[in-house]
C-alpha cells in the first residue's frame, strides 16, 4: 500500500552531518557544501550506493570519504563528454549523407516523397515534426531566413532541412528509409551495413537524451534500442560486441562508436582521451560497464 510522502527539506548543513552519521568521511565540510549546493543531494546519491554497507540503512563502508563520491561523479561527467562528442560526429555524418545521397536521387526536396519511405504514416508523422523543427528554427539563423525571405517556395531543399533537423526525427527518417540502394548508400560511410545502422542510431539517440540531460552514464543499463550484435560484419566490432559482460552496459555503445570513429575520422584523436579515463575505472569496467577482462586485447580496441 502506497503511503504518503513525509520527508522534509534539509539544510546543506543537514545533509552534510547526514552523511557523517552514516559513516562518510568529510575532511572539508565547507568544499562539501559547495558541492552539494552544485549538484544537490539526490543527484549525487545513485553515486554513492556502490560504497554503500548497508543498502538498507544507508551507511558507509569504513574509510569511505567525500572525496571518493565526487571522483566518481566528475569520471561519469568527463565520460557524458566524450560520448557526446562522438555522438556529435555520428548526428552530423548523418544529416550530411542523408541530404546527399537523397538529393542526388530524388531531387530537391525528396524528403517530401512518402513514396521513398516505408510506411506513409510514419513518414506523415516525421514531415510533420521536421516542419515544426524547421518553423522554430529559420527565424534565428541568417542562412535558413535567407531561404525564407527570398524564395516562393514552401518547403526548404533537403540540404537546408538537415541543417535544422534532431536527431530524433532523423533516426526515424532513416529507418523508415524504403529505398535500400539508398541506405545501404549512407550506412557504408559508416562502414555498417544499413539495417544495423539503423538499429545503431536509434540506440544513439537514446544515450544522447540520456546525456543531454545530463543523467548517470557510466554503470547504466540501456534498455531502450539496446544494441544487437551485428549478424556477420564488420568481424572486429562483432567479436568485440560478443565479449561484452553486459550487452546493455555502456561498453557496447563505446565500442560502436569507436568503430565508427575509425570511418568518421574522429578515433585517432578521440580514443586516446577515452582510454585514458577507462583506465581510471579499474574493477568497475567489468563489474558495472560491461567490459571484458580482455578488452585492450581484442583488435577493436588495439
Amino acid at each position: 500500500m502506497k503511503r504518503p510522502f513525509e520527508k522534509q527539506p534539509r539544510t546543506l548543513e543537514e545533509q552534510i552531518l547526514r552523511l557523517e552519521q552514516r559513516g562518510l568521511i568529510i575532511h572539508d565540510p565547507q568544499r562539501a557544501k559547495e558541492f552539494l549546493a552544485k549538484v544537490q543531494y539526490m543527484r549525487l546519491r545513485p553515486y554513492w550506493h556502490l560504497f554503500e554497507e548497508n543498502p538498507e540503512k544507508h551507511t558507509f563502508r569504513k574509510g569511505t570519504t567525500f572525496d571518493d563520491l565526487t571522483a566518481l561523479y566528475i569520471r561519469d561527467q568527463h565520460l557524458r563528454l566524450l560520448v557526446f562528442e562522438a555522438i556529435a560526429h555520428v548526428e552530423v555524418a548523418l544529416r550530411s549523407q542523408w541530404a546527399y545521397q537523397l538529393a542526388l536521387a530524388h531531387g530537391t526536396q525528396a524528403y517530401l516523397n512518402a513514396a521513398l519511405h516505408h510506411n506513409p504514416h510514419y513518414h506523415r508523422e516525421n514531415l510533420e515534426q521536421l516542419l515544426e523543427e524547421w518553423d522554430r528554427a529559420w527565424e534565428h539563423d541568417p542562412v535558413l531566413r535567407h531561404f525564407e525571405e527570398t524564395y516562393q517556395d514552401e518547403y526548404p531543399p533537403i540540404w537546408l532541412a538537415c541543417e535544422v533537423i534532431s536527431f530524433g526525427t532523423l533516426s526515424r527518417f532513416f529507418a523508415n528509409l524504403k529505398d535500400r540502394a539508398l541506405s545501404e548508400s549512407i550506412a557504408s560511410r559508416f562502414g555498417l551495413p544499413h539495417s544495423y545502422l539503423k538499429r545503431v542510431i536509434k540506440h544513439l539517440v537514446v544515450v544522447r537524451n540520456i546525456v543531454a540531460h545530463h543523467g548517470r552514464l557510466w554503470d547504466r543499463k540501456i534498455t531502450a534500442f539496446s544494441l544487437p550484435l551485428p549478424e556477420k560484419r564488420p568481424f572486429k566490432l562483432r567479436e568485440a560486441m560478443l565479449k561484452a559482460l553486459d550487452q546493455q552496459r555502456i561498453y557496447s555503445t563505446l565500442a560502436v562508436l569507436v568503430y565508427m570513429g575509425e570511418h568518421l575520422g574522429y578515433r585517432e584523436e578521440w580514443y586516446p582521451r577515452l582510454k585514458a579515463l577507462l583506465e581510471q575505472y579499474g574493477t568497475y569496467l567489468h563489474q558495472r560497464m560491461g567490459f571484458p577482462h580482455d578488452w585492450e586485447r581484442l583488435e577493436l580496441w588495439r
